[in-house]
């Protein structure tokens, strides 16, 4: 059944090659018809671009600032905490 399915893929491609090679592109430009494909690809190049930037960006910059803060927070605290030990070490020697 594939292979059925794989060679009528083929055919139509086939097709499409032969027709898409006799058509004079000239007629195309000069119809206009160029230009409004090539804007119609724009449009939904811009669609899929918008689709790849997270929809809350600002909330999403905010909560990895906190995150960024409190890692920071916590990093400081574990220092605060190791440089007291080292210091009651040495003060029992």
């Amino acid at each position: 059944m594939n292979d059925i399915a794989n060679s009528m893929g083929i055919l139509r491609a086939s097709h499409a090659l032969v027709e898409s090679s006799e058509t004079p592109v000239e007629g195309l430009f000069d119809m206009g018809k160029m230009q409004t494909m090539t804007e119609s690809v724009d449009d939904i190049t811009k669609k899929i671009q918008s689709l790849v930037e997270p929809k809350y960006r600002k909330e999403h910059e905010v909560y990895l600032e906190k995150v960024k803060d409190d890692q920071k927070k916590y990093v400081d605290a574990c220092r605060e905490q190791a440089i007291n030990k080292m210091r009651s070490m040495a003060a029992n020697r």
